[in-house]
């Protein structure tokens, strides 16, 4: 019985990572099809349709709140990045970008409670 468990577990699994990604494709879709009206009977292909969603990325500013080291100065700091062997880059791509300040300040007060860091919000293009 435990081979038909773990079979029909396997199958849970897998259809709830096909829906998930079955959903988040036709939230892409939508948006794509949105911005042309004349689009709204088709369907992209799914290179053309990832590299469209980037593009629409860069476009947009992003903004987050970032943790920076204090001993760096603020016109070049140092972001943190999460990682154990590099905890902190001057990259802001390698920066852990969280979207409230309250999750940001729980990490510095848990995480990084010995290491002297202030939260900041960041913008980027």
């Amino acid at each position: 019985m435990t081979d038909a468990n773990n079979q029909a577990d396997e199958l849970a699994e897998l259809q709830s990572l096909f829906t998930l990604r079955w959903n988040a494709d036709m939230r892409a879709i939508k948006m794509w099809q949105k911005e042309d009206p004349s689009r709204s009977l088709t369907w992209p292909d799914h290179a053309d349709l990832v590299t469209w969603l980037l593009g629409a990325l860069e476009v947009k500013e992003s903004c987050g709140w970032v943790i920076e080291t204090e001993a760096s100065q603020t016109h070049a700091p140092y972001y943190w990045t999460g990682l154990t062997r590099l905890p902190f880059s001057k990259d802001p791509l390698n920066a852990v970008r969280f979207s409230r300040k309250e999750d940001a300040s729980m990490v510095v007060l848990g995480i990084l409670k010995d290491t002297p860091t202030r939260v900041v919000e960041r913008r980027w293009r």
